[in-house]
């Protein structure tokens, strides 16, 4: 069993290792970045440091899940983050065909809907360098 956080954007759902999450926040707390990379929406305040935040996924955007992996640490926008649960790794499916690059590493069905299994060290890699 994986405990995984569990968010919504841009009418999608996705899941991500709690291991990988730090924080919270609010939309409202990124600051714009000045010729900012593509998918990088600005920057927040954490402990001292201002971390970039990603905006790739789309939607209305309300919260910022500070995440941290691969040596990295930064935040992904999101429209809200719906739980935390417990998951059998053996229930993931294969990741989807199309993608550019491995940022969904896995499919989980649940009897309401498909979430899309997020890496969030691939995800610093793509947009972060």
């Amino acid at each position: 069993m994986i405990a995984m956080v569990r968010f919504r954007a841009a009418g999608a759902s996705y899941a991500i290792p709690v291991s990988d999450v730090r924080q919270v926040r609010q939309a409202a707390e990124v600051s714009a970045l000045p010729a900012a990379r593509t998918g990088v929406a600005g920057v927040i305040r954490q402990g001292g440091a201002a971390l970039p935040v990603l905006s790739i996924l789309g939607g209305a955007p309300k919260q910022v899940l500070l995440l941290e992996a691969g040596g990295r640490g930064y935040g992904l926008l999101v429209e809200e983050v719906s739980t935390v649960t417990n998951v059998d790794e053996r229930g993931f499916g294969p990741p989807p065909d199309g993608q550019d690059v491995g940022l969904v590493t896995g499919v989980l069905e649940t009897d309401a809907e498909l979430v899309l299994v997020m890496d969030a060290a691939a995800l610093g890699t793509r947009f972060l360098g």
